[in-house]
């Protein structure tokens, strides 16, 4: 993560809202293409904060599940990394549709790939 330099007291910190894929990619659209076009905005500040709006894991078994985008592919997940998040929130409406174990997936994608996360978790 890039750090404002050491006699400068400022940071740019740009904050996005419900991220994340609901569709695969494909070989016309590779995951890679999903963040192109804002790669060069969040590359452009400090620190890089978004919500997750999407569960990430192979666990989709919850019964009573809800969401019409619902439970993705972890693989999916890799368009946060892409696009250089440093955190992101599971702290939404969606993040329980598909259960705990869903839940827990996506928090550990996330830190598997060097992202802190914030919003929910085991104590």
């Amino acid at each position: 993560m890039a750090i404002a330099s050491e006699n400068s007291l400022e940071i740019s910190f740009l904050g996005a809202g419900d991220c994340g894929p609901c569709g695969p990619a494909t070989a016309d659209f590779p995951m890679e293409r999903y963040s192109e076009l804002v790669r060069p905005t969040l590359q452009a500040v400090d620190l890089r904060f978004g919500n997750c709006e999407c569960q990430y894991s192979r666990s989709t078994a919850a019964a009573g599940a809800v969401s019409t985008h619902g439970c993705q592919p972890p693989e999916m997940a890799k368009i946060f990394s892409d696009a250089g998040f440093d955190v992101v929130t599971i702290a939404n409406n969606h993040m329980y549709d598909h259960g705990p174990a869903a839940l827990f997936d996506t928090r550990a994608v996330m830190q598997d790939m060097g992202i802190q996360v914030t919003g929910a978790g085991k104590r």
